[in-house]
């Protein structure tokens, strides 16, 4: 009796610390802020109309800052900026510029993070898209989603997507159809989180 009671005591200073060994490991914190910028690719390009076929899409860049509502939530807000262009980017060939703000609802999945948002703003077009276009600037609805793998403390790599909504209307009679409306976009570059 006297040896279990002594056993006990040996043994009871250490259950607290295996109880705390068995709990689940806190997932990372959600950033307060985070900067992305890579390359960007649109599925199709801004000059594809039923009369104007075009084949492949337009490259370009890609970025993206997001803050949280309040700290430690998973809502925030993203502001979105990206440029693409039809050929090398000079006088003379297509050029797109996107401009969007919306919510953005973050979780840790492990040592990554998932992303989904929703964005709303306008589409910027230079005057070589198609001469006929009814206006320059339209605005636009996006809706996706990235997921980031964590490569240091304050470093990832972003991989997403997102859907766009949004095109151009044509003056010309002509024009069967509207200019490219629904879209979609790729886009991979390095997060740095603040």
């Amino acid at each position: 009796m006297i040896r279990a009671f002594a056993f006990a005591l040996l043994i009871l200073p250490a259950v607290p610390i295996a109880l705390a060994a068995q709990t689940a490991p806190e997932r990372p914190a959600i950033s307060k802020s985070d900067l992305a910028v890579g390359y960007s690719y649109l599925v199709q390009n801004y000059q594809h109309t039923q009369l104007n076929r075009t084949t492949g899409g337009m490259s370009g860049w890609n970025m993206e800052y997001a803050v949280p509502l309040q700290p430690g939530s998973h809502w925030g807000l993203m502001f979105n900026g990206a440029g693409y262009y039809a050929g090398a980017g000079l006088d003379g060939t297509t050029q797109i510029y996107f401009t969007m703000i919306g919510p953005r609802y973050a979780m840790a999945v492990g040592g990554s993070t998932l992303e989904l948002r929703g964005l709303v703003g306008s589409m910027f077009a230079s005057g070589f898209v198609i001469a006929q276009t009814s206006s320059k600037v339209r605005p636009i609805f996006g809706a996706g989603g990235a997921w980031d793998f964590r490569a240091r403390r304050r470093l990832a790599w972003r991989v997403g997507f997102d859907w766009i909504y949004g095109g151009f209307n044509s003056n010309d009679t002509n024009q069967i159809s509207q200019i490219v409306r629904n879209n979609g976009r790729l886009s991979v570059g390095p997060v740095w989180r603040f």
